[in-house]
C-alpha cells in the first residue's frame, strides 16, 4: 500500500479555513455542467494553483476565468488533475442494511465497486466502510486490487439489518483524519434513510466539512427512497454530486458517472500579488461561477466557510467553556452586577 504523508502538520487545520462554494452542487443526473472549487495552493504566490471540478467538455474550459480580489488573472497553465502528481483517496461508505439484499441491489453495488477497483488510477487509494446496525471497516486505504476485491466480496446484508448511515459517514471522516497528500473524497452508497445512528446528521455534516472532503452519493431507488434532503445538505456544504441508481444497468451507469466526475478535475495556475491575509478568488466557466478564499501562503482544501458548522452539544462544562456558553456567562455576570448596583 502506498502512503504519502503531509509535510505540514497544520494542513488539516488549514483545510477548515479554505476554499468554499457559494452555490450548491446539482445532482449528477442532470445534464447541466457542474463547477466546484476543491482547493487552492497559495504557498507560492508566483504560482498559485486552483484545483476545481468541472463536468463540462474540456473545450469549454477555453472560457475559464479566474479573478483574485476582483482582478482578472492570466492563467499560466491548465492541466487535468490526473496528469499531475496529485492522487485521490476515497472512502466508499456502503449500506448493508436488510433492504440492500432485495432486488439484487447489493450485488449490483459490488459489481460497481469491483469495476472501480479494477480501474483505480495510479497513485489513488480507496477505503471501504460498511454499515447496517453497526459500522465495519472492511479495508483501510489501499491500492491493492486483491485486498479491495476481498473486502467487496465480504459485503453482506443481514435480513434484519438497519441503517446507521451517519455513523458510517462519521467513520469515513475519521479515516481521512490521518495525514496524507492525497485529495479526500467520500462516496455514500445507500438505498434508504438512517434509522440506527448515534450520530446526528448535523454532526456528520460538520465532520465532512472539517475533513476537507467532497461528498458524493449513489442513491438506489428500489427501497422507497433515501434521505435526499439530508444528503444534499452535505453536498451543498462540501461540493460533490448525487447519482440516482435504478437496479441493474442503472447502478452500473451511476458508478460510471461517478468515476467520470471524480476524474473531471483540473489545476489552473496563475501569479498572485497577494502576500498576506485572506484572498478572495472567483472561478468562472461560461455562465457558471464559484467563489472561494484562501490565506496567502497557505494550502487549503475543502468546503469550510466563515460560518462554522459545529456539532450539537449539551449544556455541560464543555458548552460553558465554548463561545456560546461564554457569552451567556458574560451576560449573567452583567446581570448580577446590575442587580447589585
Amino acid at each position: 500500500m502506498r502512503r504519502r504523508t503531509r509535510l505540514a502538520v497544520a494542513a488539516g487545520t488549514l483545510a477548515t479555513l479554505g476554499a468554499f462554494l457559494i452555490a450548491p452542487m446539482a445532482s449528477g443526473q442532470g445534464r447541466e455542467s457542474m463547477l466546484a472549487v476543491r482547493g487552492i495552493d497559495g504557498t507560492d504566490n508566483e504560482n498559485v494553483k486552483v484545483t476545481f471540478l468541472y463536468t463540462g467538455t474540456p473545450q469549454e474550459l477555453e472560457d475559464l476565468t479566474i479573478r483574485e480580489d476582483g482582478q482578472a488573472k492570466k492563467i499560466n497553465e491548465l492541466t487535468n488533475l490526473s496528469k499531475t502528481d496529485q492522487g485521490l483517496r476515497t472512502v466508499y461508505v456502503v449500506d448493508t442494511s436488510g433492504s440492500m439484499g432485495d432486488d439484487g441491489a447489493l450485488s449490483d453495488v459490488k459489481k460497481g465497486l469491483k469495476s472501480m477497483a479494477q480501474n483505480l488510477p495510479e497513485g489513488d487509494e480507496v477505503a471501504i466502510v460498511s454499515f447496517n446496525d453497526a459500522v465495519v471497516l472492511e479495508t483501510g486505504f489501499t491500492d491493492n486490487n486483491a485486498q479491495l476485491d476481498d473486502a467487496i466480496d465480504g459485503l453482506v446484508a443481514p435480513r434484519d439489518g438497519k441503517g446507521a448511515t451517519w455513523d458510517g459517514v462519521r467513520k469515513a471522516t475519521q479515516l481521512l483524519a490521518t495525514p496524507s497528500d492525497l485529495q479526500p473524497n467520500i462516496v455514500l452508497i445507500t438505498d434508504g434513510q438512517d434509522d440506527a445512528s448515534k450520530t446526528h446528521v448535523d454532526d456528520a455534516r460538520a465532520s465532512v466539512v472539517t475533513s476537507g472532503a467532497a461528498f458524493f452519493a449513489v442513491e438506489l431507488d428500489h427501497a422507497g427512497g433515501t434521505d435526499t434532503a439530508a444528503v444534499q445538505s452535505i453536498m451543498d456544504r462540501t461540493g460533490g454530486a448525487g447519482f440516482a441508481a435504478s437496479k441493474g444497468k442503472g447502478t452500473a451507469k451511476a458508478f460510471e458517472d461517478l468515476a467520470a466526475t471524480l476524474q473531471s478535475q483540473y489545476v489552473a495556475s496563475y501569479s498572485s500579488d497577494a502576500t498576506q491575509g485572506q484572498v478572495d478568488v472567483t472561478v468562472s466557466v461560461g455562465n457558471l461561477e464559484r467563489q472561494a478564499s484562501y490565506v496567502a501562503g497557505a494550502n487549503v482544501q475543502g468546503a469550510a466557510t466563515a460560518e462554522v458548522v459545529e456539532p450539537r452539544t449539551g449544556f455541560g462544562r464543555q458548552w460553558l467553556l465554548g463561545k456560546h456558553g461564554g457569552a451567556v456567562g458574560l451576560a449573567l455576570v452583567g446581570l448580577a452586577v446590575g442587580l447589585g448596583a
